[in-house]
């Protein structure tokens, strides 16, 4: 329906006056004139129904303003109180989500958060920390060992202390008993003299494994050799690696790898937006952490991987463990990447099992080298592995392998002698040579 013209507060008055004096007109005409009462009565009737009329009009128009305020208002009142409910929900919300991650976190890093420094006596520090006076010039101080030992202190209880966990870098160098196990100990790399603490690394951090695999035996003493043999293959290895225990008294600092793998691996093998850096496929970096005689493990950013000799190469090999060593690094094919958790106690870990190959990333020798040897030409090589009765693989020029027969030669054949080898067939179809060993020269 539509609304009425609103009147003025001004004009209302107008109106009300000219009522009244059209009302104060007619009294007096009639007055004056004196003619017939009732038509005076009439009129005089007639100006007060006007009148009552504008008065009406008035309150009509004041209260259909007033009850369209009031609606305006009370349209406004909620909408700004939905606005306030929306605001205070999605600071709820943010609330919420921030606690959820403050509790993941520390979910995370509960191990990583207990006891991580046990601080020594008062006693104990002076015992520790105390310095001779030294004598020198004005403004010029030498660092004592004392100093050394208490600034180690504290670099490592800020290691042991920041959230999250930071990786460091360290050299095993040596495998030590700690509580009744197996512990790698690591010198830290750093521009600071560093070592005066001891850093030990429990076999449980220091790379995940199945427990069956070194516990159960009828003799437990197959397991723990198994598990030195492991271990002791690691020596020299370069590693990433997180402080998360510091026994001042005693100079010992405890250390996780396998936390630093999870932060590593984590960064590389899992993003949120799915855009992982490394999935299967593509190439990655590897450094080899252990050796054996046919395999090796390598760190694949942040992931343990096992590599077995026909994975290695392409040409024969002799043991692995003579082919490759610790600190090496070459690149790999990713194969398949599986998430799965590590649980050491009540610590559970976040890691990737990934497959990889370092012949995937080379190119095939057959391919690329065949055509380059000629029947009837003679080349020099390394023998790899056989035997007079199978015969002997012989890698010529790092390139390519060659199945060859001893010749007439008094020197004895073996494995890792310089020979020289005279092909005698190539076949084009498999892309094989086969040759004689004419002569061992080293």
């Amino acid at each position: 329906m539509p609304r009425k013209k609103k009147v003025s507060d001004d004009e209302m008055f107008e109106r009300i006056v000219e009522a009244e004096e059209s009302s104060k007109t007619v009294a007096g005409t009639s007055a004056k004139e004196n003619d017939d009462f009732s038509v005076v009565a009439d009129e005089l009737a007639d100006a007060d129904k006007e009148k009552a009329e504008i008065l009406n009009e008035i309150s009509s128009e004041s209260k259909i303003e007033y009850v369209e305020d009031e609606a305006f208002e009370t349209k406004n009142d909620a909408l700004f109180e939905k606005m306030v409910n929306s605001k205070k929900a999605l600071v709820s919300k943010n609330e919420q989500k921030l606690k959820e991650i403050i509790a993941a976190m520390e979910n995370q890093d509960e191990a990583f958060r207990k006891r991580r420094y046990e601080v020594a006596s008062r006693s104990m520090r002076r015992k520790l920390y105390e310095n001779e006076h030294i004598i020198s010039y004005a403004g010029e101080q030498a660092q004592t060992y004392a100093d050394k030992k208490h600034a180690e202190a504290q670099y490592l209880l800020q290691l042991a202390q920041s959230v999250p966990p930071v990786p460091i870098t360290g050299k095993i160098i040596g495998i030590e008993n700690f509580n009744n196990k197996y512990a790698a100990k690591v010198n830290i790399i750093d521009e600071r003299e560093l070592g005066i603490f001891d850093v030990l690394i429990p076999v449980a951090y220091l790379f995940p494994y199945n427990v069956s695999d070194y516990e159960g035996y009828v003799d437990p003493e197959v397991g723990r050799t198994r598990m030195r043999d492991r271990l002791q293959s690691m020596v020299g290895a370069v590693i990433r690696f997180v402080i998360y225990d510091v026994k001042e008294e005693r100079m010992v600092a405890l250390g996780s790898r396998v936390k630093a793998m999870e932060l590593t691996s984590n960064y590389y093998y899992r993003r949120a937006t799915g855009n992982n850096r490394v999935f299967p496929g593509v190439l990655a970096n590897a450094k080899v952490v252990s050796t054996r005689r046919d395999r090796v493990i390598c760190d694949v950013l942040g992931a343990d991987v096992e590599i077995k000799s026909n994975e290695l190469s392409w040409t024969a090999l002799d043991t692995v463990d003579n082919e490759f060593s610790v600190g090496d690094v070459f690149p790999v094919r990713i194969e398949t990447v599986k998430p799965f958790v590590y649980k050491v106690g009540e610590n559970s870990m976040h890691l990737y099992s990934v497959t990889a190959s370092r012949r995937a990333a080379l190119p095939d020798p057959k391919e690329e080298f065949f055509d380059s040897y000629n029947e009837g030409g003679i080349y020099s090589g390394i023998v790899k592995t056989g035997s007079v009765e199978q015969g002997f693989f012989v890698t010529l020029n790092g390139r390519i392998d060659c199945v060859c027969k001893p010749g007439n030669i008094l020197k004895k054949i073996v494995k890792g002698c310089e020979c020289t080898v005279a092909i005698t067939k190539k076949d084009p179809e498999k892309k094989r040579l086969n040759g004689i060993i004419i002569d061992v020269t080293k």
